[in-house]
């Protein structure tokens, strides 16, 4: 028996260096400074919202047809429908 020849590695060598920590400097800002609002006053006139109209109209008369005829296909399936289900 022969022995095999040597296996030959053709990648090419990397050389992996672990990352080192990173500075880090973290600065907390100042607090906002408080800001005051004057708000203008406002007067309420009434108790609550103007009432509703009396009668609502509306801009244009319904249309219609009112009934429409059902399709073909859903008349033939009320008119036959199917046998009940075996087991």
């Amino acid at each position: 028996m022969t022995a095999a020849p040597p296996r030959v590695l053709r990648e090419s060598v990397v050389t992996i260096t672990a990352p080192r920590p990173m500075a880090i400097s973290i600065t907390v800002p100042p607090a906002p400074a408080v800001i005051t609002v004057a708000w203008p006053t406002i007067r309420v006139t009434g108790d609550g919202p103007p009432p509703a109209p009396a009668v609502v109209r509306l801009a244009a008369r319904p249309q219609g047809p009112w009934r429409m005829p059902l399709p073909a296909v859903v008349r033939y399936v009320l008119a036959n429908p199917l046998p009940p289900r075996r087991r």
